[in-house]
């Protein structure tokens, strides 16, 4: 058998002390999640990606306080802090800094929004 290690008992260069070598890595949380977003679903006669239809049921959440969801299960919007949350949520989907938990601030903003 041919000595795979140095003096220092190291691997020489090239050699692995796993001769079936690296495991296969298991794909995180991020990865199978933007894996299946991309994969495509049918909305009414539309198709979209499922990042895309998540999208349109957050923001219709959010602008109208209801949502008939993909299952035909109806979502409204019982109080403040859960319209704030399904914000907060749209916020992060569209990439931009969490608001933070100041409900009053963000109320505040919309109320002086410009039409």
């Amino acid at each position: 058998m041919t000595k795979t290690t140095n003096n220092s008992g190291q691997w020489k260069s090239g050699q692995s002390g796993n001769p079936k070598g690296r495991p296969p890595k298991t794909p995180s949380l991020a990865e199978i999640l933007r894996v299946k977003g991309e994969e495509t679903v049918l909305v009414g006669a539309e198709v979209m990606t499922r990042n895309q239809a998540l999208a349109k049921l957050v923001w219709q959440y959010v602008s109208t306080g209801e949502v008939m969801l993909l299952n035909h299960k109806r979502l409204v919007v019982k109080n403040v802090d859960e319209w704030l949350e399904a914000l907060g949520c749209l916020i992060l989907m569209a990439g931009y800094t969490p608001l933070g938990n100041d409900a009053e601030a963000v109320v505040r903003v919309i109320r002086e929004a410009p039409s």
